[in-house]
């Protein structure tokens, strides 16, 4: 895999985005030690210690999941908004 494509609905603007986020940006996480990953510790700014992060991970221990937040949308590619409907 290359890229992850993402549609996205803004709601109040009636508009949509389609971005591409590239897949090594999620290499960095391969340089995080394994102490980021204590059950203290339920978000991981990534790369550590950047502020703002090139993204989050947020760790949900109760069901074993791990979700990709606040991905910095200047490392992404935007190919396109667009709006649809009758007042476009």
């Amino acid at each position: 895999v290359d890229a992850i494509i993402q549609l996205r609905y803004f709601q109040t603007s009636a508009m949509y985005e389609l971005v591409e986020i590239p897949v090594a940006l999620f290499k960095q996480v391969f340089d995080v030690g394994l102490s980021s990953f204590q059950a203290d510790g339920p978000t991981i700014n990534i790369p550590v210690g950047k502020s703002p992060p090139d993204f989050t991970l947020k760790l949900d221990r109760s069901d074993a999941k791990i979700t990709v937040a606040n991905i910095d949308k200047a490392l992404c590619t935007v190919h396109g908004t667009w709006k649809l409907g009758k007042d476009v």
